[in-house]
């Protein structure tokens, strides 16, 4: 008997390796980023505290490790309780999805992980003196860091890291069909500003809140998403003086739920305070919709904003700018050109998967 090979046949035995991926959360965006990496030709392991009937792989739960570890000896657990899945699983490469943790302790241990290529996804990247030498140890010690912004990796080049890799955070939602929920709270005829996401402190919420006290034009304010250091009292305090323009959703959304919120908007506003440096989900689903983006005027929000035509940008941590800026938004017409439109094609989640389908490709090559 004769067997024919296609040329997927042979690039999934040629390249398919065992990936460990370590996060330590399943909800929202998270899920989408881990569930989009899955549809690759290879076998993958999660490892979390956590299991999930959503993602289709083999799953392994430690319950009792703490995957936020802030003393260092529970960080270099940590990296012992990883080593021992990727040794037990006889993985090619370990996937770190959040490297948030890591610049407390310079990446210390890494180094055991070696051999197993590992690969850390940087959400958010801050450089200062004593973070830029944590950065260059860990990246010592890693095959690739992953950013979700070009500025970031240009910034981590300038500090002579070479092996960060650019891959765009997509709009996960951007082929999804619902958003059909209707918010009859929501005036018909006034525009909507909305601040969609978590109401942690780094979104800069209180900062739109003073701000919005200060608009002369008229708005109705949406604000949706789980509640996190702003809660809804402090929220009703701080928007006495426009309270009756103020619909609030503070829980967990669901698909259809997120979807009619950038729906119903016309301005998605990204107040993030200077310790923000990032990728924004707002700020991609707000493009992939043609919505216009009002954020601050530091980092990689400013720039996808400004080298893509997404809007406006107000002087970061400054609640007067803010104000001015809405006022503008409010009053003018905005519209996307041809740069803003290119934009969404790149936010495609097919873009994302290739982009690390060819990462991938790279690791299998050099530990060859």
């Amino acid at each position: 008997m004769i067997f024919h090979l296609t040329r997927l046949d042979f690039y999934c035995i040629v390249l398919n390796m065992k990936i460990l991926l370590v996060d330590d959360t399943m909800k929202g965006h998270h899920l989408y980023y881990i569930q989009s990496i899955l549809t690759l030709p290879h076998e993958f392991v999660f490892f979390s505290s956590q299991t999930s009937p959503l993602l289709s792989c083999h799953q392994i739960k430690n319950e009792h490790l703490n995957f936020v570890p802030r003393k260092f000896r529970d960080w270099l657990k940590f990296i012992s309780e990883v080593k021992n899945a990727a040794e037990s699983e006889n993985v090619d490469c370990v996937h770190f999805l959040n490297g948030a943790l890591f610049y407390r302790f310079f990446g210390i241990g890494l180094g055991r992980l070696r051999k197993f290529h590992p690969i850390i996804t940087f959400h958010v990247i801050r450089f200062n003196l004593i973070r830029n030498i944590s950065l260059r140890n860990i990246f010592r010690n890693i095959r690739f860091g992953v950013t979700h912004t070009s500025l970031i990796e240009q910034q981590a080049n300038s500090i002579g890291i070479k092996n960060i890799v650019h891959i765009e955070y997509p709009d996960f939602t951007q082929n999804m069909t619902c958003g059909s929920v209707d918010f009859p709270e929501l005036p018909k005829n006034v525009p909507i500003i909305a601040a969609i996401g978590g109401t942690r402190y780094d979104k800069g919420l209180d900062i739109l809140l003073e701000a919005l006290s200060r608009v002369e034009s008229v708005f109705h304010l949406l604000i949706a998403g789980y509640q996190a250091d702003f809660d809804e009292t402090f929220i009703k305090e701080h928007s006495q003086s426009y309270s009756e323009n103020v619909t609030l959703m503070l829980k967990y959304l669901s698909d259809d739920e997120l979807l009619a919120c950038y729906n119903h908007a016309d301005i998605i506003v990204l107040p993030y305070r200077l310790t923000f440096n990032g990728a924004s989900g707002p700020l991609t689903e707000a493009a992939s919709r043609g919505k216009c983006v009002v954020g601050p005027s530091h980092g990689s929000l400013a720039d996808i904003i400004r080298s893509n035509h997404l809007g406006y940008t107000f002087e970061s941590e400054n609640a007067d700018s803010l104000a001015q800026v809405l006022d503008k938004a409010l009053s003018e017409p905005f519209a996307y050109d041809e740069t803003a439109r290119h934009y969404r094609d790149v936010l495609s989640p097919k873009r994302f998967v290739d982009d690390y389908r060819a990462l991938y490709e790279r690791v299998k090559t050099d530990s060859k």
